[in-house]
């Protein structure tokens, strides 16, 4: 029994020596705040570069005419759609005023043709014209209509060359 007794006494002597050696020393640290701000590193970094445009443009009249009048400067910041230049457009008027005189022209012998290749008709089916001269008269019609197809083909070309007489600013921009 006293064996038992010793035991006990070393368990508890254990336990209290165990309890006093797990519990830690409280030490107490100060808690503070501090803005991100404050905390935060930006870094900063510097290149040299150069910023070039995408809308960089060379402009040209696409047409060959002497410049009448220079409307901007270098500097001048121009609008989508603004006029920059006019050209010499006389030649080009001169050619639209030909060309629509070429398909009136045309329209008028087409109006006589169409008249004949109906009188040839008829006269082909009571027997006095030959078919022959029938035909012929329906190829003059096909071949007056194709020569104003290409008559007004040559005023359109005309037209779009006496708009390209005054040569615009195809955005906003700085001019250099």
């Amino acid at each position: 029994m006293q064996c038992m007794a010793s035991y006990r006494s070393l368990f508890a002597l254990t336990c209290v020596l165990g309890v006093s050696t797990l519990a830690p020393a409280v030490k107490s640290n100060p808690v503070g705040t501090v803005s991100l701000s404050e905390l935060a590193i930006y870094p900063q970094r510097s290149a040299p570069a150069t910023v070039v445009s995408l809308n960089d443009t060379d402009i040209s009249a696409e047409i060959a005419a002497q410049v009448v009048e220079l409307l901007i400067r270098v500097g001048d910041v121009v609008d989508a759609g603004a006029m920059i230049a006019r050209l010499d457009c006389e030649d080009f008027e001169l050619n639209r005023n030909e060309a629509q005189a070429q398909l009136e022209a045309l329209d008028a012998r087409i109006g006589l043709a169409k008249k004949r290749v109906n009188r040839t008709e008829r006269l082909t089916r009571k027997q006095t014209v030959s078919e022959e001269i029938f035909d012929e008269r329906k190829s003059e019609l096909a071949v007056l209509r194709a020569d104003r197809r290409a008559a007004a083909s040559k005023l359109d070309k005309s037209k779009k060359n006496v708009r390209r007489c005054s040569v615009t600013s195809p955005f906003h921009a700085l001019v250099t």
